[in-house]
């Protein structure tokens, strides 16, 4: 888990925090809709293809089956994003990616933007 995330569920709160309803919680934390918490949704995974690679963690549901990852292999926290089963990185990490949800500067529409031969929607 890169140390961000980590900090952030144990100094502030275990999810709730950044954007709309907020990233998900780890087992006992703060659900987001329909999801309980990122163990589950990672152990069920989000692609039922296998095209999204291990250590992926969906954090994030922005609807109409848009999600937010961030790579746990990566300290830095790389974020990417899942739509309809294509997968792209944003080029951001999680900090930049914080920062840019809550300044409204990163929308669904700017991350629709960044996946290859996409249009918005």
């Amino acid at each position: 888990m890169p140390p961000l995330l980590r900090r952030l569920y144990t100094e502030v709160a275990n999810g709730g925090f950044g954007p709309g309803e907020g990233v998900l919680g780890v087992s006992g934390g703060r659900p987001q809709g329909n999801f309980c918490d990122i163990a589950e949704l990672y152990q069920d995974g989000p692609d039922p293809s296998g095209r999204v690679p291990a250590g992926l963690v969906l954090i994030y549901d922005w609807g109409c089956t848009i999600w937010s990852l961030v790579d746990f292999r990566d300290p830095a926290g790389a974020m990417w994003c899942n739509h309809e089963g294509e997968l792209w990185p944003t080029g951001i990490t999680l900090g930049e990616w914080l920062v840019a949800t809550s300044a409204g500067t990163l929308t669904v529409e700017t991350l629709l933007e960044g996946q290859p031969g996409s249009q918005i929607i």
